[in-house]
């Protein structure tokens, strides 16, 4: 359940799969932080990485490793010049052979990195005679609207968006003839009568 008002979100995607989920991990760097870099190999592939690189900067990394194919990368950082990079292999679905990691030109005391295997990945985590997985709708969230503007000339506007209720016309009243700045009264008028002179 989502606790939060969000709109009407997309449907998750359920997968009969459990995900490999292997760890990479530099470790020492004290007293001297650690720099430098890290080979990451797989598959008879391989890549070479900084040793501070973001979770999208491994992600790209590893990807364009024709034998890996997509992942999911999350990464923590620890003192020293530490990283922790948590790569869940995405396209590759079983048990995936171990990454490999050449810590050969990490530099720092003690340098060192690690691979580790967290998850296990399994293609066969439903069992059964038939088994199923289905996601499904229980209750529909609040609509939720998204909104282009594209403007011939470069500068500063203006813009202003309202949700229209139920009740009535939603009026706001200005005390100037531009209707400029905050309005002096914003209401729902029920009923609308003008007379015509």
């Amino acid at each position: 359940m989502f606790t939060q008002n969000s709109g009407n979100l997309r449907m998750m995607v359920a997968s009969p799969y459990r995900y490999e989920v292997q760890q990479i991990q530099t470790t020492g760097g004290s007293p001297t932080p650690l720099s430098g870099a890290l080979t990451v190999s797989f598959g008879g592939d391989s890549v070479t990485v900084t040793s501070d690189v973001t979770e999208i900067g491994m992600a790209s990394a590893l990807q364009s490793m024709p034998s890996v194919g997509n992942v999911q990368v999350a990464r923590t950082s620890q003192p020293s010049g530490q990283y922790t990079w948590l790569v869940t292999f995405r396209a590759l679905v079983g048990n995936v052979n171990m990454l490999a990691v050449d810590y050969s030109m990490l530099y720092g005391t003690n340098a060192k990195a690690t691979v580790t295997e967290i998850v296990a990945g399994s293609n066969m985590t439903l069992t059964g005679a038939n088994p199923r997985l289905n996601v499904y709708e229980k209750v529909a969230g609040q609509p939720s609207y998204t909104a282009q503007y594209n403007v011939d000339t470069p500068g500063g506007y203006l813009t202003r968006v309202s949700q229209l209720l139920s009740g009535g016309l939603s009026a706001q009243y200005f005390d100037n003839q531009f209707l400029w700045g905050t309005p002096v009264l914003e209401r729902v008028d029920p009923q609308v009568m003008m007379d015509h002179d």
